[in-house]
């Protein structure tokens, strides 16, 4: 069967058990324009181009092998639900771009006594779908990468804010645990300051303080440094009553 032209999943060709015609096939290309003067006259700038169009007329007939009404009714849905589709001359596209079915009409209806649809001539006209390359915009992938860069680069900013604050967390640790190479816990003072590092500002600093104390003295307790040097934990504790009492 050699096919004269096809659109979608629409053919038609001659030859074979069945032949869609085709005929009266008008092909428009424009553009919109402006006029302009320059020097006492007149004339038109070119705005922008206008999508292509393409009419035509399909002849279905019963006697050629075509369900006439079942043909009929799927290009006129193809119009009513704007379906979109390549435009092929022979096997080859017409066009780079899609086109519409924007409008499907049913003339010269013939009909049998038993209500089969024997003939029919459909006209059809086709419009521009997507830009001439065959994209529907311009630009737009452009606009989304630059967007998602600069949200990359937000996430290494927060990234490492967060790293510092680790850091700064491992040290402040570090200074109130026992001291691994001396066997000896740090003393008082030292553990004062890591509190006021780590510890959230509160409203009455001197309960905060105690009860930092307190943890110091139950850590220092539990320490293997407090089993063996009773008199350096006991040492250690007096050092802490002194700064208890300059709090108050």
């Amino acid at each position: 069967m050699a096919q004269i032209v096809a659109w979608n999943d629409i053919s038609f060709a001659l030859g074979g058990t069945s032949m869609n015609g085709i005929e009266d096939i008008e092909i428009t290309g424009s553009c919109e324009t402006e006029d302009t003067e320059s020097s006492g006259e007149k004339f038109v700038k070119r705005k922008n181009g206008k999508p292509y169009e393409i009419e035509m007329k399909a002849i279905l007939d019963a006697q050629l092998g075509v369900n006439v009404q079942s043909m009929a009714v799927k290009m006129t849905e193809a119009a009513r639900c704007s379906t979109s589709g390549y435009f092929y001359t022979g096997s080859a596209k017409l066009f780079p771009c899609s086109f519409m079915m924007v409008e499907a009409s049913i003339t010269e209806l013939e009909i049998n006594p038993k209500g089969v649809w024997t003939h029919c001539e459909v006209k059809l006209k086709l419009k521009q779908s997507t830009m001439y390359a065959g994209t529907t915009s311009s630009g737009s992938s452009g606009g989304s990468s630059s967007g998602g860069g600069s949200s990359s680069g937000g996430s290494s900013s927060s990234s490492k804010k967060k790293s510092t604050k680790s850091s700064s967390t491992k040290k402040t640790t570090s200074s109130s645990d026992v001291d691994a190479v001396s066997m000896a816990a740090p003393t008082a003072k030292q553990f004062i300051s890591s509190a006021k590092v780590s510890s959230p500002t509160v409203s009455n600093p001197i309960a905060s303080t105690s009860k930092a104390v307190s943890i110091f003295v139950s850590t220092v307790k539990s320490s293997s440094a407090f089993k063996t040097s009773s008199s350096s934990s006991k040492s250690s504790s007096s050092k802490v009553t002194v700064v208890q009492k300059k709090k108050k």
